[in-house]
């Protein structure tokens, strides 16, 4: 795991949700770099430099079965566009579900009718 990995994942790990990201105009020699992380969420203050590498260093430190776990879980899992696939198939086979998620189930609904699979 190289060390932008790293910096991803410490911060991904110090809150929930994708309340951090990367400036688009970048300094330095990577984008993804502390000095390039810009915070999405009013509600969280970016965290200090000191913080992220403690994070870090934790993470390095970390062999767990939490990790390794976590890992297996995470490589086991179809795609993300599988799984919302079948997650609109599974509403698509359900009135209530229909009902309930409608703006969602009509917004893939519409992709899917304007891009047929055998079209």
């Amino acid at each position: 795991m190289n060390n932008q990995d790293l910096l991803n994942r410490a911060l991904a790990s110090m809150h929930i949700g994708q309340w951090f990201g990367w400036k688009k105009d970048w300094t330095g020699e990577h984008r993804m770099s502390y000095e390039n992380i810009i915070v999405h969420d009013s509600s969280i203050t970016k965290p200090t430099e000191a913080e992220v590498n403690a994070k870090i260093q934790e993470l390095k430190g970390t062999n767990s079965t939490s990790s390794n776990y976590e890992q297996q879980r995470r490589n086991a899992y179809p795609e993300i566009g599988d799984q919302l696939d079948m997650l609109w198939h599974s509403i698509d086979q359900n009135p209530k579900l229909k009902s309930e998620y409608f703006e969602f189930y009509e917004a893939i609904k519409a992709i899917k009718v304007k891009h047929p699979k055998n079209g």
